[in-house]
């Protein structure tokens, strides 16, 4: 059976044969950075883009990606985009995937992830445990992860649409997090993606890359401990 190549891959490869090798090879964040779309270096109040981290190593040739939405303290999130969320995309329709079963995918994300999506719970614990004077090191060493309601949600739908996607294809959401000060005020801000592998090399380099990735410096421990339990 003949592998499944991306129309771009093609475009490029006549012109430089070499890159058909794994784009990675050679290539910096600022190559990559021109092939993926536009809106790829944006950031808008978010944190930089998943794949400028150096522990991703995102083949533009054989992945995609769509943004996903953020997490808001109070209030639901939908995942991917209303626009985006209506057809399937181009690449992954050439792979092999249905609009039929892009519905699905995205009628279970409505009905089973987004309800559990507001974090207005967990931001009143952590305020009541503020206002109780609970150890400081106690909120932050616990892995929030593992109770949480939304991430246990969208494991279950990532295994539904990673157990129906094309043989080669596989997806992942990754989510970059940063650190920006302001005055006194320390914020955390992030960007999350949704990445799809499109060739059987690509999904398997996307397995092995984190969900989360940081911009510079070390997690304190409560991301340490929460690594194994997020989806996002």
């Amino acid at each position: 059976q003949r592998e499944y190549v991306p129309e771009p891959m093609i475009q490029i490869s006549l012109l430089f044969p070499f890159i058909n090798q794994r784009n990675i090879e050679g290539v910096m964040a600022g190559i990559r950075a021109q092939v993926f779309p536009p809106h790829f270096m944006e950031m808008n109040g978010r944190a930089p883009h998943p794949y400028m981290s150096k522990a991703i190593c995102a083949n533009p040739l054989e992945r995609i990606y769509l943004d996903f939405d953020h997490l808001k303290p109070c209030g639901v999130t939908y995942g991917i985009s209303e626009e985006q969320r209506e057809y399937v995309p181009e690449p992954l329709r050439q792979r092999g995937v249905s609009q039929e079963m892009w519905n699905s995918w995205m009628q279970a994300y409505y009905v089973n992830v987004t309800p559990k999506s507001n974090l207005c719970g967990a931001v009143c614990c952590r305020i009541s445990a503020h206002v109780l004077f609970l150890p400081a090191l106690l909120l932050i060493c616990i892995p929030t992860a593992k109770f949480s309601s939304y991430q246990r949600a969208l494991k279950k739908w990532l295994e539904k649409v990673n157990s129906e996607l094309p043989a080669g294809t596989y997806c992942k959401v990754q989510t970059m997090e940063a650190v920006r000060n302001s005055g006194e005020n320390t914020n955390i801000i992030y960007r999350h993606i949704i990445s799809f592998a499109l060739t059987p090399r690509e999904s398997e380099v996307l397995r092995q890359e984190p969900v989360v990735v940081y911009e510079a410096g070390h997690p304190h421990c409560g991301k340490t401990f929460n690594k194994p339990y997020r989806s996002i």
